[in-house]
Parts: structure tokens; C-alpha cells; sequence
């Protein structure tokens, strides 16, 4: 996959790898890296930002750290950030080497940290899209999205075994989707599985399936290995006003949403909704399909349905079901002409808010 993005950019110096928590982003990256020893023969830098915990990595810890692996004596390394970074890109002016910085929260925390040499290539990966290096620092954007059905038929071979998978395919099939065909999902799902032989993958089927449970099973002991922990560092990031709209999206069925229908939740403007709807869609956490329609993936959809119900009063969820009723009301008596400016999610009445 990444070969085939690199290809099409004639020198390509930096890489931003942008996919939703999950989607497997790292392991992507580290698994190429370990390939291309050959194309960087002086070595490779990794470094963890962990751009959406608290604290994140300073970029002058990491620059420092790249500093001493170079050979810089602790006393001739900068504190300023910009002559440490200064001394870094020169230190590698005229060899070849990959730079992968991982889990980075801003352009702003990974600029630093970019070469500055032809030779070399940096990879970046990030639940955000990082634009700022895509504009400033002409970086080639690469969507990690989900995987395909079969790939994740794959991944399940590829752990539990073709036997265990092949007993029950269509079980199988059930399960890749249920887990949003996202690979950490999968993973967790098959480290369960396989701790407990004695399941059949319809069992485990039919328990992610009650949506209630389902971020609850797809966890791990270590709490960094859960889906829910991962949703929960994208959603800790957003701004304030977006994170109000990503919980009030929780009162909507379905996995698709209009921008009318968004605003009307949160009782806003259009123009305005629709900026928090693209921070949502640079978190990952909503997708646009077509221009004021987006999509969601079911876990999205759970998670987003929790927090409202943990941190809105309940007199506001009714409020805001009751405008979104009342919307969907006006929108089915309004003449044809008029309708477009009502325009929203594909919502019908085969799905009711709760």
C-alpha cells in the first residue's frame, strides 16, 4: 500500500499516514520500515509523540534523543528547539535515512522533527490529517481506512487459524464486521478467542453484537489495548464545541447524518455545525460521503451514544430529540422545491430517535 503512494510522488520527503484509532496506522509503517534497510542503509529513527495523551512528547526530548543516537555530546546539543532541530537536519544532509514519528497530535509537534535531505523520508502517522504539513511542508497524505471484508477474513486466518475460521465462515464474516473491519478491533477480538478455545466464533459473534456489550468485549487487561480508550483519546482531543456535537450525534439512529440534521441536535447554525463536523471528520470520527452527508462507523455510533447519556442532562437529550422530531416533521410536509433547504441524512421512519 505504501509503495504504491510513494511511487506516484517523483521525491517524496515526508509521509502522513491519517486513519481512525485502530486502523492500524504503526503497524503499517514499523512493517515497511523493516523492508527498506537497503533504501535507508543509515539507519531508521522511531519516536512515540503520543500526540493524544497527557503530556505529549516534546519535540526537544525527541530531537535530543535523535542527537545523542548521532553521536552529539549532551553538552553540544541546543535546548532551543529550533537550533537542535537546525543541528539535526544538517547532521543528516547527505545520508539516507527513515524518520517514522508516530502518533503525532499536531504538525506543529512533528515539523521539528522533519529531514531536511532528499535522502531521507519521514513517515507520520496520526489520528488527524495534519494538513499543516501537507500545505507547508508539501507531505503526501495517505488515508488508512478500514480493511476490506476479505482482509479481515485474512487477519482472523492469520491468528486463530484457517480451521478455527473455516468451522464457521459465515460467523467469521460477522465478526470482521462487528469489529469495523478495524485491525486493533480484530486483533483484540482474536487475542479473546484465543485465550478461550473452548468458544465457538458464534458465541463471541452473538456477544458483540447486543451494541451494549460491544465495546466492553473488545477490550484487553491492559487498558491501552481497548477500543473504547481508543475512542476516548480522539474524542478527549476535540475542541469543546465539537465534542458537544460528537455526543449530541449520539441521540441520532443509524450511521449516516446530515448537517441540518446535526445543527438542529445541538440547536446551532448550519455554517457553524458544519466546522465542527469537519474536526470530527479530521479526528476520524465522522467520514463526508457527499457534500452535508456523513458517515459513521457503529462503534463511533456507540461511543458517541455513551457519552451523551453520561455528560448531558436528560432534559437536554429530550430537547434536543424533540427538534430533531419536529425537523424530520416539517421536512415530510414540505413541498418538493422547498425540501432541498431541509436537506440532511437519508433518516426515514424506519429509524426513530430514542
Amino acid at each position: 500500500m505504501l509503495d504504491q503512494h510513494l511511487d506516484r510522488v517523483p521525491r517524496p520527503e515526508c509521509v502522513v499516514l491519517a486513519g481512525a484509532g485502530g486502523a492500524g496506522k504503526t503497524s503499517l509503517a514499523v512493517q515497511w520500515a523493516r523492508h527498506q534497510k537497503e533504501r535507508f542503509p543509515d539507519g531508521q529513527f522511531f519516536a512515540d509523540l503520543r500526540g493524544f495523551e497527557r503530556p505529549p512528547m516534546r519535540p526537544g526530548t525527541v530531537l535530543t534523543a535523535f542527537l545523542q543516537s548521532l553521536g552529539v555530546p549532551d553538552a553540544d546539543i541546543p535546548e532551543s528547539v529550533t537550533e537542535a532541530s537546525a543541528l539535526y537536519r544538517s547532521l543528516l544532509a547527505g545520508r539516507r535515512m527513515l524518520v517514522v514519528l508516530d502518533n503525532a497530535g499536531t504538525a506543529e509537534q512533528a515539523r521539528p522533527l522533519l529531514p531536511a535531505t532528499p535522502g531521507c523520508l519521514a513517515i507520520v502517522t496520526s489520528r488527524r490529517r495534519l494538513n499543516g504539513l501537507v500545505v507547508r511542508d508539501g507531505a503526501t497524505l495517505v488515508k488508512v481506512g478500514p480493511l476490506t471484508s476479505a482482509e479481515g477474513l485474512q487477519l482472523l486466518h492469520n491468528t486463530l487459524g484457517r480451521q478455527r475460521v473455516e468451522a464457521d465462515t459465515a460467523a467469521a464474516g460477522a465478526l470482521v464486521e462487528w469489529c469495523d473491519r478495524l485491525p486493533l478491533a480484530l486483533r483484540i477480538a482474536a487475542a479473546r478467542l484465543m485465550a478461550h478455545p473452548e468458544w465457538s466464533l458464534a458465541c463471541w459473534t452473538q456477544k458483540l453484537a447486543d451494541e451494549r456489550r460491544r465495546l466492553q468485549e473488545l477490550s484487553t487487561h491492559d487498558a491501552d489495548l481497548a477500543m473504547e480508550a481508543c475512542l476516548y483519546l480522539s474524542y478527549r482531543a476535540l475542541s469543546s464545541n465539537a465534542a458537544r456535537l460528537f455526543r449530541f450525534l449520539g441521540l441520532h439512529p443509524g450511521p449516516c447524518v446530515g448537517d441540518h440534521h446535526a445543527s438542529v441536535l445541538v440547536g446551532g447554525d448550519v455554517e457553524g455545525t458544519r466546522r465542527h463536523l469537519n474536526e470530527l471528520c479530521d479526528a476520524h470520527l465522522l467520514e463526508e460521503h457527499a457534500h452535508g452527508h456523513y458517515v459513521r462507523s457503529e462503534m463511533v455510533r456507540i461511543y458517541a451514544a455513551q457519552r451523551v447519556a453520561v455528560e448531558e442532562p436528560r432534559w437536554a437529550q429530550d430537547q434536543a430529540v424533540q427538534r430533531l422530531l419536529a425537523f424530520i416533521a416539517q421536512r415530510r410536509v414540505a413541498p418538493p422545491s422547498s425540501r432541498s433547504d431541509l436537506a440532511g441524512s437519508d433518516l426515514d421512519g424506519s429509524h426513530t430517535p430514542r
